[in-house]
């Protein structure tokens, strides 16, 4: 049997996990995302207090 060709780190076929560069700017994007949305939330409900 032929063995698999290895694939190199972070290449394809790879997922990006959290301990490898393209992960974490991943998960920084996810988590900015986040954010903006619960404050997009905060101010929606301020401004429904005010009308």
């Amino acid at each position: 049997m032929i063995a698999p060709t290895p694939k190199p780190p972070g290449g394809i076929g790879r997922p990006a996990g959290p301990d490898t560069p393209e992960g974490r700017h991943l998960m920084q994007r996810v988590l900015a995302a986040l954010l903006v949305d619960e404050a997009l939330d905060d101010l929606e409900r301020e401004w429904k207090k005010r009308k």
